[in-house]
């Protein structure tokens, strides 16, 4: 074969191949040849579609013929299936070629298809969309029900009400996905101890339970010290604890060490308790971005900042314009800025009496006070 030839493979077969596999002008050609009459005997039909080789033959018999033709048109628009035979409708290879194109064509196949597990686990695992088109009674068999969701927890959504609603059933749900539980009934969403069952099984859960339990400190708690494994960064764990924070700083005491380390996860919990900056690692107590991002939402925050930091005149500042009482914690030489000072006893006169003893006499501070 020479190195510009393409291996010819037998007819009605269907191979993977890329467009690079053969010249683009082939396409033309191919679409030409799907036109011609059926008299051509010998010519073969190779059409390069969706990254999908389909080998036919124009002279073949016609129910091949039909076969070949239609695998090549599933191959660009899925949903034909919904015109073809009902013989084709029955056909494993042609209906999965189909939904492989869009899944929403499995709603077309032979109702014998959508009751063979076999073949619902296949069209699931290329798209869980698919599973709304399976028999009702596959979406209410517990055990299938399980199997789809290990290949698409996605699909849980169709599985029966009745199983949204079984707990002992979500909370193995849960085991293989946290993701499913965006799905289940609400009511549960609003169980505090089933919830609290289910994020230990899966912290995930927590981004779907309801508002009234995200700042439920038990099961923040349970959220953010998840250590089995599921909560790490390379598997979205650690925009779970941000969500967490995101509610509830303070639980950034009980965060994993790693996490503590990790600027943003302790911005996000500054920024909702100041207080938690106390918990941070120490590499970041002394980061002033996050002392600056934490006394502005709190002055008093600079209590826990590090001493170069109560030095730091920008952040001194933004604290006690938050809360002039921070005045106390700042550095002995910034008592004695006459900005500083002013800013502080503005906010609240009682700062007066952490200013230093020079300023103390100076006439527009004791106006401040009035």
């Amino acid at each position: 074969m020479k190195n510009n030839e393409i291996r010819l493979p037998e007819v009605g077969e269907v191979v993977s191949a890329k467009l690079s596999d053969a010249p683009t002008s082939q396409d033309s050609t191919v679409m030409q040849m799907l036109r011609n009459e059926r008299a051509m005997t010998v010519v073969r039909v190779v059409a390069l579609i969706g990254g999908v080789a389909v080998i036919g033959s124009t002279g073949c018999c016609g129910s091949q013929y039909e076969r070949t033709t239609l695998l090549f048109t599933l191959a660009q628009d899925g949903m034909t299936l919904q015109d073809a035979d009902e013989s084709f409708k029955k056909d494993r290879e042609i209906v999965f070629a189909a939904v492989k194109e869009n899944a929403y064509a499995f709603q077309f196949a032979d109702e014998s298809l959508k009751r063979d597990k076999e073949f619902v686990l296949a069209v699931v695992k290329e798209s869980g969309l698919a599973f709304q088109f399976a028999d009702e009674s596959l979406k209410r068999d517990k055990e299938f029900v399980l199997e789809v969701v290990r290949e698409s927890d996605y699909a849980f959504q169709f599985a029966d009400e009745s199983l949204k609603r079984d707990k002992e059933f979500v909370l193995e749900a849960v085991k293989q996905s946290g993701y499913v539980f965006q799905y289940v009934d609400e009511s549960l969403k609003r169980d505090k101890e089933f919830v609290l069952e289910a994020v230990k099984q899966s912290g995930y859960v927590f981004q779907y339970v309801d508002e009234s339990l995200r700042q439920d400190r038990d099961i923040v708690l349970a959220v953010v010290t998840c250590n089995d494994g599921r909560l790490g960064y390379s598997d979205g764990g650690r925009e779970v604890v941000l969500d967490a924070l995101t509610y509830n700083g303070w639980a950034l005491e009980y965060v994993d060490e790693s996490l503590r380390e990790d600027t943003l996860i302790v911005l996000v919990a500054t920024n909702q308790d100041p207080s938690a900056i106390q918990y941070a690692d120490e590499s970041l107590r002394g980061g002033r971005e996050i002392a600056l991002a934490a006394v502005k939402q709190n002055g008093m925050a600079l209590q826990d900042a590090d001493d170069f930091l109560k030095a730091d005149r920008e952040i001194v500042l933004a604290a006690v314009r938050e809360n002039g009482m921070a005045l106390q914690f700042a550095d002995e030489s910034l008592k004695a800025d006459r900005e500083i000072v002013l800013a502080a006893v503005r906010e609240n006169g009682m700062a007066f009496q952490y200013a230093d003893q020079s300023l103390q006499g100076e006439s527009e501070i004791v106006i401040a006070l009035e």
